[in-house]
């Protein structure tokens, strides 16, 4: 019936075209219901000839669409697949991106994967329902037809809420981010650009070719290059339509990720700890496995009041390995449609009065090797939100043996420590010492990065089988090689923890040593001092010395330990004073009250040494501050291109002082920061000017009023540097913008900084005492330079101060410092922040504990890791190498001991007339500890330093300009050397710096005076000691290059020949200095021969006198034999010939091994 009438309305003579179009549609319809294939299709191409090629947009889907539907029927294909084809070429052309192309561009893709009638069908119906839902044709809804889709996807969903959790999935978001679909005539683009970033390659545009090819990251021509840029533009407005279509929109997770990004606190978004809810989990966080084909299930059980809001995994790293298995609440299972979210449509329905118990199961599959993460969160209706990290380590069995023999290695090294978690904790506290500010930002870093237990301590496998960081592993890997080196200091130190019986004390007298005036100390305030005699000295020779001697300011106390109690009550004491073997211990007045403790008497105690962790907890929270690792992962596939010119590099503005290389960082870093570049590297050595150089790059900075730089170096002294020699000339010749803001960490005392520096820095007077404080957000929108060190910088992140806030950060002396403190600055970093690293990775460096933490290079700074990853010729890596410092001599020394023959010297300085540039005067002491010292002294270095800082002071060549107290510096590496040396220079009214040299780092000397102190009297090549022992310029070259790179004109070396040359990793070094030495006339109290001499015998004669250059012991009953023999030899020659030992009986000298006589006695 349907069909007859149909075929009356086509008879018609006053038909329009469109009602003759409606009524051969709706036809072919009734056509297709009664199976009349062939007719359809016919009538369908018939109409579509009617067109004329115009596309029609109300009668052309429906058309192909019946067409389609009736050549599937027929199973032909091919003929549907190029009406698919033709229809979407039709599309293209189009100028606007809607609907019915992206709907066609996908249903294309999916067409080709699904070739059977079952699965065609729903994709015809999505099609039919989506472009003819419109048209006079109502065709009778079918049975259980999908009244949601989506038009990306093509797939049907019962209700919103399923089309929702389908817009969350991987599968959609690719599919609205993709650019597929399309026929694209050229190579893809690079992933990881934005369309701004696409550039021609230069190879390609001068040659026409380039060696990479396909591979190459850069459009091979303007046609490439403009499809590109459409790619780009396509994705983009997929997903503009698909957002207002509201089938694409940021997730839960996306949400709470931004804010994370955002925030200055990380705690105020994700915690491990929220109050109100009671959390629990089935096992550990951390798990290994040894099976590829791997399941692990955690079972969260929570109980709270608060409703819960939402569950969520937020790595996507790892994602396909981790889901939401179940989640079910109080006794109610609910229907987790996106396992990687879950967020009920309707508030639960709980009341917020009764305890509510969760229970949420999170499931890990794989089935491949690896280190798996992924962070749980669990929302509960405000800020911040609990989060759980997990970590599965998936390894073979081999290798899982390997991993837990390491493991178990450190985790038994974990010497029980009294904490918080485990004991009651009295701190210190006195009206007599100041708090600081800082006190409660720093009892909050310990609680959030506390001390790791054995019960608690993950080692993953990635961080014990990948020896480089990546910046995936990034985050994980430096927090736990910073617990495995924090480990390893606590069990250094523990070396040290005792039980013993403290002497109570109202007052002390110090003696550090035998050449020191006495020093009294007097108690107040309810407050007593503590004496406790150590189990073993204490010394700066080995590890666990130097972290007490450094690191330590604290003990913990557990009175009478033998008693039993519930629980344990610890009192943390101060150290006042270290000696050899004691310390002197500060007693709070509430530790007094507690213990009852009086004058003169004594307490049983156990004490266990505390580090100074601030440091440790200020690491771990920069290493959660950064964001962006591109920044300290520079990607270098593309070569940066430095914007240059002859008008920037020859500009007039530049100081005419600046040579090549430094002209060539000053153009780098003052490049406008539009241009992206990764982080510069500034490498130079001692005497190349890196100070100079940064200081004419922030000099041209400050000319443009949007710069704003962030000036970091690893000490104050350093940091000082700047402001003295500087920025403060700058500011008082009436450039205001050189002005900077000094920022002083708290505690210092003010009156220990320089008057000039104390100018730029933010003072208040409490009582009527100046302390350092921190400054405000006002403070520093007023300063375009803020100088910070390393350490200090972590204020500015807590404070609050937004990234971005500094368009440059400028961080100097970057080589000293661990890679997780030269990051400290740049959590205020962005992509567009300029960033400059300068340093020299040769000279003193941090020191690293731990040879696990060392083995994977934690000691590494992030300069030196750059410099490696930069390829030899990039434009970031500039190498200053013109040394303007030190004399040729001490240049070529140095360069080829330490830099492999790259340092040149553009020096003319002028030598001594009398002592070569490089000297070596010979000493015949020993090296003494005193009784209650931790460091060693050399009486007769301390006689011959004296000595020979009067003798050049007396003959101070006019060319070496007037003599003042920084003229001469005497270094040592021991501080009881450096007291003794002063003590004789002021008996003689002799004014010199000497310093240890930690402390002469970034200073310069006419002439230095090294005195080495050690002998082979306390030193030995002992190897089978398990911990490696510092014996200072013997051992620790870096020590010993920043020692020497301090001279101008002369290097003059006080010690003995035979240890230097014999003994640790530096005698070679020393050996070809004292070979110059000799060659040049410059070797005084001992010949080569001689020194050559010796060294054989301590090789081969396996005796070694007390004092190497001491006459040696010989009987008396033989001395008159050798005498004898040497008289027959001169009456038998009378020329002079050298001394000859007499043979001995055989019996003799198998018991009796003589070294030679060198000396007469």
């Amino acid at each position: 019936m349907a069909l007859e009438f149909y075929n009356k309305l086509l008879q018609k003579q006053n038909n329009s075209e469109q009602q003759i179009l409606t009524y051969l549609l709706d036809r072919s319809e009734c056509l297709y219901q009664l199976g009349h294939h062939e007719t359809v299709i016919n009538d369908c191409r018939q109409i579509l000839k009617t067109f004329n090629g115009k596309y029609n947009s109300v009668n052309e889907p429906r058309t192909r669409i019946q067409l389609i539907r009736s050549l599937f029927a027929l199973n032909r294909l091919a003929e549907a697949e190029m009406v698919i084809k033709d229809w979407l070429m039709i599309v293209k052309q189009l100028n606007e991106i809607g609907d019915e192309k992206i709907c066609l561009e996908n249903a294309l893709e999916r067409f080709f994967a699904l070739n059977s009638r079952q699965s065609l069908e729903p994709w015809l119906n999505n099609l039919d329902f989506k472009f003819c839902k419109n048209q006079t044709y109502n065709r009778k809804p079918e049975k259980n037809q999908a009244t949601v889709f989506c038009i990306y996807c093509n797939v049907s969903f019962k209700d919103k809420s399923e089309l929702m959790s389908h817009c969350l999935t991987q599968e959609h978001e690719a599919m609205i981010m993709s650019d597929e679909g399309h026929d694209w005539y050229w190579r893809a683009p690079p992933r990881g650009f934005k369309s701004d970033a696409y550039t021609i390659c230069e190879n390609w545009r001068e040659l026409g070719t380039c060696r990479f090819g396909l591979q190459c990251v850069e459009a091979h021509g303007e046609a490439e290059l403009i499809e590109w840029k459409e790619r780009f533009q396509y994705r983009e407005m997929k997903m503009l339509r698909a957002k207002e279509k509201e089938l694409y929109g940021k997730s839960y997770t996306e949400d709470l990720l931004e804010k994370w990004v955002q925030t200055t606190n990380i705690n105020m978004v994700m915690t491990e700890k929220i109050e109100g809810v009671e959390d629990d989990c089935s096992c550990s966080p951390s798990v290994t496995v040894s099976s590829k084909n791997s399941n692990h299930k955690w079972k969260f059980a929570m109980k709270t009041r608060k409703l819960l809001r939402a569950v969520a995994l937020l790595q996507d790293t790892h994602r396909n390995h981790f889901y939401l298995s179940k989640i079910i609440v109080g006794n109610q299972e609910y229907d987790i449609k996106n396992n990687q979210e879950f967020i009920p449509l309707n508030s639960l329905s709980m009341d917020h009065k009764s305890l509510i118990e969760y229970n949420i199961v999170v499931v890990f599959q794989t089935t491949i090797f690896g280190t798996f993460r992924q962070s749980v969160v669990f929302d509960f209706g405000s800020e911040p939100v609990l989060v759980k990290h997990l970590c599965v380590d998936v390894v073979p069995d081999s290798d899982m043996e390997k991993i837990n023999e390491i493991r178990k290695e450190i985790t038994f090294s974990i010497s029980e420590r009294w904490t918080s978690a485990n004991s009651e904790i009295v701190p210190f506290f006195s009206t007599l010492i100041s708090c600081g500010a800082n006190h409660e930002w720093e009892k909050k870093l310990k609680a959030m990065y506390p001390y790791p237990q054995m019960d608690s301590f993950v080692l993953s496998n990635a961080t014990v089988s990948e020896k480089k960081l990546t910046r995936n592993s990034y985050r994980e890997r430096m927090h736990e090689l910073l617990l495995v080196e924090e480990i390893a200091r606590y069990n250094l130190i523990s070396q040290y923890n005792l039980t013993t019986r403290l002497q109570i004390a109202h007052s002390y007298l110090l003696s550090p040593n035998s050449m020191a005036a006495s020093t009294a100390k007097y108690s107040g305030n309810g407050e007593l001092f503590a004496s406790v005699c150590l189990g073993k000295e204490l010394s700066e020779d080995t590890a666990e010395g130097r972290l007490i001697l450094m690191h330590c300011n604290s003990v913990y106390l557990l009175p009478n330990p033998s008693e039993s109690r519930s629980v344990r009550k610890i009192y943390e004491a101060i150290i006042e004073d270290k000696g050899k073997n004691m310390i002197y211990l500060r007693l709070s007045a509430e530790t007094v009250r507690d213990l009852n403790l009086t004058t003169d008497t004594d307490l049983e105690a156990q004490i266990q040494f505390q580090l100074n962790r601030v440091p440790y907890c200020e690491w771990h929270y920069t290493i959660d501050k950064i964001r962006n690792y591109k920044l300290i992962f520079p990607e270098i596939y593309v070569e940066p291109s430095i914007p240059w010119s002859p008008s920037r590099q020859w500009s007039s503005s530049l100081d005419s002082r600046l040579n090549l290389k430094q002209k060539e960082a000053v153009v780098a870093i003052t490049t406008p920061i539009y241009v992206k570049i990764p982080p510069i590297l500034v490498i130079g050595p001692f005497g190349t000017g890196k100070t100079f150089t940064l200081a004419q790059a922030i000099k041209e900075l400050i000319k443009d009023e949007s710069n704003r730089i962030l000036l970091c170096t690893h000490s104050n002294s350093a940091a000082d540097l700047y402001i003295r020699d500087y920025l403060d000339v700058w500011v008082e010749n009436g450039n205001e913008n050189a002005r900077p803001l000094r920022i002083y960490y708290q505690k210092r005392w003010v009156a220990t900084v320089s008057p000039v520096v104390q100018k730029y820095c933010s003072i208040k007077l409490s009582g009527n005492t100046r302390e350092f404080q921190l400054p405000t957000f006002e403070d520093i929108e007023r300063h375009k330079i803020v100088v910070v060190t390393l350490s200090t910088s972590v204020y500015l992140s807590a404070m609050g101060l937004p990234q971005g806030t500094f368009t440059h950060i400028l961080l100097d002396e970057a080589a000293q410092a661990l890679e997780c403190e030269t990051i400290t600055p740049l959590a205020l970093a962005t992509e567009n922040t300029r960033i400059v690293l300068a340093g020299d990775h040769m000279q003193l460096g941090p020191d690293i504990f731990s040879k696990f933490a060392k083995d994977r290079n934690l000691h590494i700074s992030l300069l030196e890791r750059l410099y490696d990853h930069y390829p030899p010729q990039f434009p970031c890596k500039i190498l200053l190498c013109e040394n303007y410092r030190a004399h040729e001599t001490i240049i070529q020394f140095t360069s080829e001991s330490f830099y492999d023959q790259k340092l040149v010297s553009s020096s003319k300085q002028p030598k001594h007339f009398r002592f070569y540039p490089l000297t070596f005067f010979t000493t015949r002491g020993e090296d003494v500890q005193d009784k209650n010292s931790t460091a060693f002294y050399n009486n007769s270095e301390v006689y011959e330093v004296v000595e020979r800082v009067a003798e050049l002071k007396r003959n101070w060549p006019a060319e070496w300009g007037e003599i003042n107290e920084q003229s001469i510096g005497v270094v040592t590496p021991y501080s009881d050397q450096v007291f003794r040396i002063r003590s004789e220079l002021r008996k003689r009214k002799i004014d010199v710096c000497v310093e240890r040299v930690l402390n002469v780092q970034g200073k310069q000397f006419r002439a230095i005076i090294l005195s080495t102190v050690r002998t082979r009297r306390t030193c030995t090549n002992n190897k089978s000691s398990e911990s490696e022992v510092d014996y200072g310029f013997l051992s620790n070259s870096k020590l010993l290059n920043t020692a020497i790179t301090r001279a101008q004109s002369l290097v003059a070396v006080v010690g003995d020949p035979i240890a230097l040359c014999s003994l640790g990793r530096c005698s070679k070094v020393w050996e070809r200095f004292i070979q110059i030495c000799n060659d040049n006339g410059s070797l005084y109290g001992i010949t080569w021969t001689q020194l050559k001499f010796q060294l054989d015998g301590i090789e081969l004669k396996k005796v070694y006198t007390l004092n190497p250059l001491a006459p040696e012991f010989i009987p008396r009953k033989y001395k008159e034999m050798m005498q004898e023999n040497l008289v027959r030899v001169s009456n038998f020659n009378p020329m002079p010939q050298p001394k000859v030992l007499p043979s001995f009986p055989t019996n003799v000298q198998n018991n009796l091994r003589v070294l030679p006589l060198l000396y007469q006695q």
